[in-house]
């Protein structure tokens, strides 16, 4: 994936470790021990007890998801490995670039 993401400057690659719902977290805050699914799934329970793997599209406000945004990229700077280690998530790169996208 890192071969193919380096491959062709259009290709673009987010990883969440340990799971994607950890950009969910990061909406509601920094997400810090978030570092096992069940440690990410107890984080979403307490801010969302009614989780339930759908997200509405009005769940989250545009202020909230720039949130989440920075939230993850302050964690991300801290971590300059190819792959993001557990409690990280580079799922904002890709919400970055459909925001940007949106805005044309």
């Amino acid at each position: 994936m890192l071969a193919w993401s380096d491959s062709d400057p259009r290709h673009h690659l987010a990883i969440s470790n340990p799971k994607f719902e950890l950009f969910l977290v990061m909406h509601y805050e920094q997400g810090k021990g978030c570092t096992t699914p069940q440690k990410v799934d107890a984080a979403l329970k307490r801010h969302w007890g009614r989780y339930a793997k759908r997200v509405p599209a009005t769940q989250f406000t545009l202020d909230q998801v720039k949130m989440a945004i920075e939230n993850a990229k302050k964690k991300r700077t801290c971590c300059q490995d190819a792959l993001p280690a557990p409690g990280i998530t580079d799922a904002f790169l890709l919400i970055s670039r459909l925001i940007e996208g949106k805005k044309d």
